[in-house]
């Protein structure tokens, strides 16, 4: 019972809501190479796509050097633990 009557107010708070919300439109981020209004976007060459790719992948390539780096740092500073030798006993003197 309860979720009918929730649909019902739901469905005519919705029309209010879609009169007061317009001015609280969030407005998207703008992305790089992407124009407001109608305007149609320039197409990018298959050339200059292909150049930004490899950009990227410098870019990536370089911060997992400086990762691994990091880490070799932290493994230095672990201690190895010396092992105690047990002296041999000698059968003969022994006997």
């Amino acid at each position: 019972m309860e979720q009918e009557q929730g649909q019902g107010q739901y469905l005519l708070a919705g029309r209010e809501e879609q009169e007061q919300g317009e001015g609280r439109r969030r407005r998207r981020r703008k992305r790089s190479g992407e124009r407001r209004g109608r305007r149609k976007k320039k197409k990018k060459s298959k050339k200059e796509k292909n150049k930004r790719k490899r950009k990227k992948k410098k870019k990536k390539k370089k911060k997992k050097k400086k990762k691994k780096k990091k880490k070799k740092k932290k493994k230095k500073k672990k201690k190895k633990k010396k092992k105690k030798k047990k002296k041999k006993s000698h059968s003969k003197k022994d006997k």
